[in-house]
C-alpha cells in the first residue's frame, strides 16, 4: 500500500488564525490514544469548519465509527495501545479514504512498512501545519477522483 506523500514539519499544537471555513463539511476520522494530541487535532479540524469523527483511542473504536459514517479523510497515530494502525490504514485505503499519519517519528524507516509512503505530520505540530497537510491530502484525493472520472468517460 505504498502511497507517496511529503512529510510535514514540526511545531506546536496551537491553531493558526486562518479562514475558519477551509474544511467546511469535511468529515475527519481521528485515531489517537493520547488525549492532548487528539484534542489538538480535533480543535484544528473543528476550528476550520470540519466535522470530527472520534477521536478513537484504538482501531476497534475507529472501526465502530466507520460503520456509522464514512469520513472524507483519516488522521492516524502510528502506535496505539495494543498495536499499530497499519491494518486500519489498509482498510481506509481500500475505501478510498485518504490517510494522514500523525506521528512523533520523523524518520520514515521507523514507521511500519505499510505507513511509510503515506503523507505524515510530525508531532508536535501547529494547527496551520496540520491544516496544510489535510488540504494536500484532500487535493490529492480530488485529483485522483477527477483522473478516474476522465478515464471512465473515455
Amino acid at each position: 500500500m505504498s502511497r507517496p506523500g511529503p512529510a510535514a514539519s514540526t511545531g506546536t499544537s496551537r491553531v493558526a488564525p486562518t479562514d475558519s471555513t477551509t474544511l467546511h463539511g469535511i468529515v475527519a476520522l481521528i485515531v489517537e490514544d493520547d488525549f492532548l494530541s487528539a484534542d489538538a487535532m480535533r480543535c484544528a479540524v473543528e476550528h476550520h469548519g470540519g466535522v470530527v469523527l472520534g477521536p478513537a483511542p484504538d482501531a476497534a473504536s475507529a472501526r465502530a465509527l466507520l460503520r456509522a459514517r464514512r469520513p472524507d479523510l483519516a488522521l492516524l497515530d502510528v502506535h496505539l495501545r495494543g498495536g499499530t494502525t497499519a491494518a486500519l490504514a489498509r482498510e481506509l485505503w481500500v475505501m478510498n479514504v485518504p490517510v494522514l499519519v500523525v506521528t512523533g517519528y520523523s524518520a520514515a524507516d521507523l514507521l511500519p512498512t505499510e505507513l511509510r509512503g503515506l503523507p505524515r505530520v510530525i508531532k508536535p505540530f501547529t494547527g496551520a501545519t496540520l491544516l496544510r497537510a489535510i488540504e494536500r491530502a484532500l487535493a490529492a484525493r480530488d485529483r485522483q477522483g477527477a483522473a478516474g472520472a476522465r478515464a471512465a468517460a473515455l
